[in-house]
């Protein structure tokens, strides 16, 4: 298929990375956890044909994760780019939306800065996902957010 996109996950652990790529993808690829540790381990690569484009997404494990070393994490990081060829598309830095944002994930970002260079920024989404726990309607969650 001459029409493709190449997008990365990238953020905190329990931000929503997982169910975003489902979302995205449009059924369920990856694994989702519940609770306080990381559901993803390793890179985990999908794909699916939206709207005639195939879309290629790269889910990885979480940034700040206290149950894993971080070298680990970084090395799995930035693997989840590395093999995406020739590179993404799109980097999605996922964030909870109805969480603070902390010291921790500024961290994570200037990590990321440090882990693939300046240039990462050109590619970056930044993605706020569980604003719908702010209300029922668009504006409702606008205003909260």
């Amino acid at each position: 298929m001459a029409n493709a996109l190449r997008v990365v996950l990238l953020g905190k652990t329990g931000s929503g990375k997982s169910s975003t790529g489902n979302t995205l993808l449009g059924r369920e690829a990856f694994w989702v956890a519940r609770g306080l540790n990381s559901g993803t381990e390793r890179c985990q690569w999908a794909d699916a044909e939206r709207g005639g484009i195939l879309l290629a997404v790269t889910d990885s494990p979480g940034l700040c994760d206290t149950h894993r070393d971080s070298r680990e994490v970084l090395k799995e990081v930035g693997k989840s780019v590395a093999v995406v060829n020739p590179g993404p598309h799109a980097v999605l830095m996922v964030f909870r939306a109805d969480k603070r944002f902390t010291a921790e994930e500024f961290q994570a970002y200037q990590t990321l800065k440090a882990l693939f260079g300046e240039d990462i920024k050109k590619h970056m989404i930044v993605v706020f996902v569980g604003a719908d726990e702010y209300g029922d309607t668009f504006e409702e969650q606008q205003v909260a957010i």
